[in-house]
């Protein structure tokens, strides 16, 4: 896209605010909340990131979790991440442009975040993270998360679509079951490596590790 990313980024930003929330999930980008600014800006921020290193990879999730990209607005990353940044990346932190929530309150960590990035730090590997619906979907309470509906992953299918277009994407990887089966149905060949959630750290880690040995021809686990 060259010198077209930028006005690309402020596109892709607000078409995502413009979807309305509904009962089953939150759009914490949308201009109809105050506080979604900061999140708008975040995510401009990381894009804008990704931008200057050109990823070659798009690694995919499920969806935002309320402790973390719900709070923040950037795939994948807690307040700890954003807000202090990821010193061997050299990525995220204040010093960077990046924001903390407006709200006074808010979960301070999250598992998968800090799993992932602690991961990529380890490897010195900046992918494009997504997810496969790119909202807050919750159950009974605002604070909880669950597995996006068909009709969820239709909607969130067409922000994927966008990235797997107009990215320079040679590998595209499914984090978990539920990314798999969404890019699956794009009919987009993917790798899959277990979600780092719920114990499954050591086996992301093993994945990427992996990954970047087949992409490179060398032991990524000795950087």
């Amino acid at each position: 896209m060259g010198a077209g990313k930028s006005r690309w980024i402020a596109k892709f930003v607000d078409e995502l605010a413009s979807v309305p929330s509904e009962a089953s999930f939150s759009n914490f980008y949308s201009t109809s909340v105050e506080a979604n600014a900061v999140r708008r800006h975040n995510l401009a921020c990381y894009l804008h990131d990704l931008q200057k290193r050109s990823p070659n990879v798009l690694m995919v999730g499920e969806c935002p979790g309320y402790r973390g990209t719900k709070v923040t607005g950037v795939p994948f990353a807690d307040v700890p991440v954003v807000v202090d940044g990821v010193d061997r990346l050299e990525m995220f932190g204040i010093q960077n442009g990046y924001l903390p929530p407006a709200e006074e309150h808010y979960p301070p960590k999250e598992q998968t975040s800090t799993a992932m990035w602690q991961v990529l730090a380890h490897h010195q590997f900046v992918p494009l993270l997504w997810a496969s619906f790119p909202f807050h979907a919750y159950g009974d309470s605002p604070d909880t998360n669950r597995t996006p509906t068909k009709d969820e992953l239709l909607l969130g299918r067409e922000f994927l679509l966008k990235i797997l277009s107009d990215w320079q994407i040679d590998t595209v990887v499914a984090v978990g079951r539920v990314a798999e089966r969404t890019l699956g149905t794009l009919q987009v060949p993917c790798r899959h490596i277990r979600h780092p959630a719920r114990g499954g750290k050591q086996d992301f880690q093993s994945g990427v590790a992996r990954l970047l040995t087949d992409e490179s021809g060398h032991d990524s686990s000795e950087l």
